[in-house]
């Protein structure tokens, strides 16, 4: 066998780091060790849009805000239109009480993703926590639309259990 396509088989991928990232991330907790080798893959396939977004989101479980704040910031002016990325900017922003902020892409993110239930579900625990509660129980009431099993409060998230509701859930 010649000797380029031995390299070639051992060469690891873009793919390859962010398997490991993920795995690093999710079954270790070692973001730093994760965020390394995300920026691996990141040179190797820098439009690699998904791997953008899982650093950004690394970045923001290790409390690297003003990190994950460019790169969201770097992906919005590229028009990312990936529903996760609206998700994790969307989520830095409100964890970190930019509610203005984070009611704004999670509109922008239904504009390309209406049938979002993740970003709907956002969309209210954002503008619940927001005292915004008329944009809360509409975003609610979308939801149940698309998801009519969520009429029972019990299987809402914590966060959203008390939203007085004006109009029934029927």
């Amino acid at each position: 066998m010649p000797l380029f396509s031995i390299a070639q088989e051992t060469k690891i991928t873009a793919d390859d780091l962010f398997a490991k990232a993920r795995k690093v991330a999710f079954d270790s907790k070692d973001y730093p060790q994760a965020i390394q080798l995300s920026k691996q893959a990141l040179v190797q396939a820098p439009e690699y849009t998904d791997i953008s977004i899982f650093l950004g989101r690394l970045y923001t479980w290790s409390d690297k805000i003003d990190s994950a704040r460019t790169l969201f910031h770097e992906l919005d002016k590229k028009n990312t239109k990936d529903e996760d990325f609206f998700l994790a900017y969307a989520a830095l922003e409100y964890w970190n009480n930019q509610a203005e902020k984070a009611s704004q892409l999670t509109d922008k993110g239904l504009g390309f993703h209406p049938q979002s239930q993740d970003l709907l579900l956002l969309k209210a625990k954002i503008n619940y926590s927001a005292n915004h509660y008329e944009v809360a129980e509409n975003a609610v009431h979308q939801l149940l639309k698309l998801d009519p099993k969520m009429r029972k409060r019990d299987l809402w998230p914590k966060t959203l259990r008390n939203i007085p509701l004006k109009t029934p859930l029927v």
